[in-house]
């Protein structure tokens, strides 16, 4: 299966279709390999899929929609993820009747850049910008964001300076600044000149013991990190530490055994920058909520779903 699945994702990366919502065409055998491998929902779903220009980069972009869909969830994973790691998420939502949109962040997934780094977190932003301008004028109902971690940051950062679209938002274990925050800041200072890359420790982030087998395993995820995503990442919490106003309706889920960012740091942040807060923490709950053992991860589903459905 292995071997298979690294033929498949070369095969999508090298084709670098283009994505339309548009398309009717059957998919290919290489595309059908992915969405069973990460094993995401296609019975009942009209699944589009296909790359789209920002910058420099192409951006692999996906929708999964159901019939008659009742609102659209924009979804945005975290740092070394991609999208194909949300898929028990995203499976849960075309069930209950929302078409769901996202793409892989740049150096992510199978989007193009160098692997789990960037120079600049604006450079996230815009491609999220870029993104949204392509969909915004073929979504007709109403748009709710997801963000988990790393792509909680990049919204929030898109929130505070756009006019944006969405209604709602759902910040999930949102980054603002990590847990090893004062670590990272040393590590910087002293490595930067003479490393580039330095090796991943794959970390309990869950309880959910077949979601951490499957990471560690998973061709798609970064065996090593950067030393400029760590740099860009401290340049942006420096940017933003001050405080910025955002002035959308935000649930902010955060588990209380998260030990990839400083969570009650953030919360206190948060809470200062967006007013219009709804703060849960999720007695438990590691820093991978949406791939949390059953019970945690039903709730967590359930509590995003009534966000979206309780009237303003």
């Amino acid at each position: 299966m292995q071997e298979r699945i690294l033929e498949a994702l070369e095969h999508i990366q090298s084709e670098k279709k283009f994505f339309s919502f548009e398309q009717n065409e059957k998919q290919t055998d290489a595309v059908t390999v992915y969405i069973n491998y990460y094993q995401l929902p296609t019975e009942g779903v009209k699944y589009q899929y296909g790359y789209v220009h920002s910058g420099n980069k192409e951006i692999y972009l996906q929708s999964f929609a159901p019939d008659n869909p009742r609102g659209t969830v924009f979804l945005m994973h975290g740092y070394l993820d991609h999208l194909g790691c949300l898929s028990p998420f995203i499976t849960y939502l075309t069930g209950q009747g929302y078409q769901v949109i996202g793409f892989d962040l740049p150096g992510h997934g199978l989007s193009t850049g160098e692997k789990a780094s960037i120079d600049d977190f604006q450079e996230y932003v815009e491609v999220l910008d870029n993104v949204l301008n392509l969909v915004i004028n073929d979504i007709h109902t109403p748009l709710y964001l997801v963000a988990h971690s790393t792509g909680a940051a990049i919204s929030f950062s898109y929130l505070v300076k756009q006019h944006h679209c969405f209604e709602r938002v759902v910040m999930i274990a949102p980054l603002i600044r990590a847990a090893s925050f004062r670590v990272s800041q040393i590590l910087f200072i002293l490595a930067r000149p003479f490393i580039k890359h330095f090796p991943r420790v794959f970390r309990a982030n869950s309880k959910e013991q077949a979601f951490l087998e499957f990471i560690k395993k998973d061709p798609l995820q970064a065996k090593k990190l950067s030393m400029n995503w760590v740099g860009a990442k401290l340049k942006w919490f420096n940017a933003i530490k001050g405080g910025q106003a955002c002035e959308c309706d935000v649930l902010i889920l955060q588990g209380d055994q998260d030990k990839t960012v400083d969570w009650k740091y953030n919360l206190s942040y948060l809470e200062k920058s967006v007013p219009n807060n709804e703060i849960h923490v999720v007695e438990g709950g590691g820093h991978h909520l949406l791939n949390e053992v059953h019970l945690l991860q039903e709730k967590i589903f359930q509590q995003i779903e009534r966000f979206f459905s309780t009237e303003k």
